[in-house]
């Protein structure tokens, strides 16, 4: 009996641990869509706007090291278009509802399709190492379009939501 006991115990508190996550992820994921939702929370990232790279092009985005396989999140509400190129290999560019649109470049694979309506904190790619990255160093290459327009250093946008 005592045995008995000891285990409903055990399995009432792994329920109401379980329960505890679930809603401690809600109001994670509730926080994010309210402030933006950080595209890479793993990652470390400097201010590389303008850095010179290959071709003689300028870096026109913040890098985001991390873990190869890792989320990648919508930062705002809108409708993805994916996409895949030599340079930025497997993307996805993420036209916001607020008007701005973001490219997230390198990514391992997308997890959602063109067409698709996400919500910010919706988990939509992975980190990779495609395109041009190279394959020791695994990153998000994350833009910011405001209007649609031409990129702007999201390096302050990134700072404040991650």
């Amino acid at each position: 009996a005592a045995e008995e006991a000891a285990a409903r115990a055990a399995a009432e508190a792994a329920e109401r641990a379980k329960a505890e996550r679930a809603a401690a992820e809600e109001r994670a994921r509730a926080e994010r869509a309210a402030s933006g939702a950080c595209p890479a929370p793993t990652a470390t990232f400097s201010d590389t706007w303008g850095a010179s790279r290959s071709g003689g092009r300028a870096h026109q985005g913040t890098d985001m090291m991390a873990d190869s396989g890792d989320p990648v999140y919508a930062v705002a509400d809108g409708v993805v278009r994916t996409a895949s190129s030599s340079n930025g290999g497997i993307s996805l560019y993420l036209d916001g509802d607020d008007g701005d649109e973001y490219f997230y470049a390198h990514n391992s694979e997308n997890l959602v399709r063109s067409g698709e309506r996400v919500q910010a904190g919706d988990l939509i790619a992975r980190v990779g190492a495609t395109g041009n990255a190279s394959a020791s160093a695994p990153h998000l290459h994350f833009e910011l379009h405001p209007g649609g327009g031409a990129p702007v250093n999201p390096y302050a946008f990134l700072r404040r939501i991650c």
